[in-house]
């Protein structure tokens, strides 16, 4: 007959046990601290050892047999819970405040400068206005002292040829060659042979008083006449107008 560990050798009774020397008795207590350890891997399962991961499986020792049992799950501690409210350092919190009110004082600054610069762009748009409306009551009469300011100004009435020509800067004719206002005043009929005939006719001296008369309404300072041979009519001339008259633009 053969042993009974060479039939079962699945049994853990029929391994063979270590030889420990006589009088060795920690030894003999750690064999059979061992055997029982195998005994229960053989009989549960796997069943990890402490430090070894849980996910590495058990291999039994050569020649023996491990009986399979249900799969170990591994156990991981709950995670811990707050003890109480969370709180933050007091002096975190202060330098967190401080922080924020330098923002806020910084941005406030900001705001400040911009509104300043604001009111300048104001004041300097407002002096703007003033001198353009200064200026446009020079060009335009405009003002509370204009009427006061072009009474002030001469004016000069001029009787012209019944003539049309384009006058050149530097003629009677032309405004721009004067530096005052000037008021015209054509005399309908008055030819240029009739200026130097030195006589009218009875409808063209109605026409002549008329536009002496118109000048001295318009606020003529002085009246004088385009054509130097209006001289011939200073007489008459002088005897329709209240106000200087000198109808030669040569004298």
């Amino acid at each position: 007959l053969k042993p009974c560990c060479a039939r079962l050798p699945a049994d853990p009774a029929c391994l063979p046990m270590p030889y420990s020397p006589p009088g060795d008795m920690s030894a003999h207590r750690l064999d059979v601290l061992e055997q029982e350890l195998l005994h229960m891997k053989m009989a549960g399962g796997f069943m990890p050892l402490p430090g070894q991961p849980p996910s590495s499986p058990m291999m039994a020792p050569p020649g023996h047999y491990m009986a399979p049992g249900p799969p170990a799950t591994a156990q991981y501690p709950p995670p811990a819970q707050p003890a109480g409210p969370l709180t933050m350092d007091p002096g975190m919190m202060s330098a967190h405040h401080k922080e924020l009110m330098d923002c806020h004082k910084a941005l406030f600054d900001m705001m400040k400068k911009q509104e300043d610069h604001h009111t300048k762009v104001l004041q300097s748009h407002s002096l703007i206005m003033d001198a353009h409306k200064k200026l446009m009551a020079q060009q335009v009469g405009l003002g509370k002292n204009a009427k006061k300011a072009a009474k002030s100004h001469p004016k000069l009435g001029i009787v012209r040829l019944d003539y049309n020509y384009p006058p050149a800067k530097g003629d009677t004719d032309c405004p721009a060659s004067f530096g005052y206002d000037i008021f015209y005043r054509v005399v309908p009929g008055f030819t240029f042979e009739m200026a130097q005939a030195g006589k009218f006719t009875e409808a063209v001296e109605r026409n002549f008083a008329e536009a002496i008369k118109f000048l001295e309404l318009k606020g003529a300072n002085a009246i004088t006449g385009d054509c130097g041979f209006m001289m011939a009519f200073q007489v008459l001339a002088r005897k329709i107008a209240t106000r200087p008259i000198f109808m030669s633009s040569m004298v």
